[in-house]
């Protein structure tokens, strides 16, 4: 397992490596791969927010995270 931050792509195939061994998975193993998946978005102007939506979207039918950057 790497330490360096991870895009959305690879902490999901990190993930999936984790799965392979569902009784090693804990809280603090997925707590841990959570805080290295990287926020940055490469082409937002300097002074940028981010922000990415937590909940459901009834519209997508899909779950998602809130999480507000400053740039």
């Amino acid at each position: 397992m790497s330490i360096s931050n991870l895009t959305y792509i690879e902490a999901l195939a990190e993930l999936e490596q984790m799965m392979g061994h569902p009784e090693n998975i804990t809280k603090a193993s997925l707590e841990a791969l959570v805080e290295r998946v990287s926020v940055v978005d490469p082409v937002a102007v300097q002074n940028a927010t981010i922000y990415l939506y937590s909940g459901v979207s009834t519209d997508l039918n899909v779950n998602a995270f809130t999480l507000v950057c400053k740039k």
